[in-house]
């Protein structure tokens, strides 16, 4: 059920490497499994450095949650996400790892410059052209 939700879902260690990831991330991202577990979540994003540096303590990870980041593909298409991060807590207070969930903000819930974008929607999501008249 989790591997083929339509949100997107990413497994962390606690330092933010990214362990594993749902088919809707790969499919996304044109990333293969293998590819991206080399990888730590904010190098898949535009603003890797306010996205790292919440990496200090389970309070700054939550502290993100909600906000709304620009999620780069293999292809360097931009795609904006809202994340949330749950870290698990051991009982000696320690991180023991982080889910990441994220979903794409949809023209419907956000005004969008259609220009490049535009094929990168109508891929994701073929509906976007009988919503639009594209």
């Amino acid at each position: 059920m989790v591997a083929n939700s339509e949100n997107l879902l990413f497994l962390l260690a606690d330092n933010g490497q990214i362990l594993q990831i749902n088919s809707s991330v790969e499919n996304l991202l044109h990333y293969t499994s293998k590819e991206i577990q080399s990888k730590h979540i904010w190098e898949i994003f535009e603003k890797k450095e306010e996205l790292k540096k919440h990496f200090k303590s389970p309070n700054d990870i939550e502290v993100i949650n909600n906000n709304t980041f620009d999620l780069v593909t293999s292809q360097n298409k931009t795609i904006k996400v809202k994340l949330e991060f749950v870290p698990h807590i051991n009982h000696k207070n320690k991180i023991d790892f982080i889910i990441c969930t994220g979903n794409i903000i949809t023209p419907v819930n956000q005004k969008i410059e259609l220009g490049d974008s535009i094929d990168f929607f109508l891929d994701i999501n073929p509906i976007f052209c009988i919503l639009y008249s594209v």
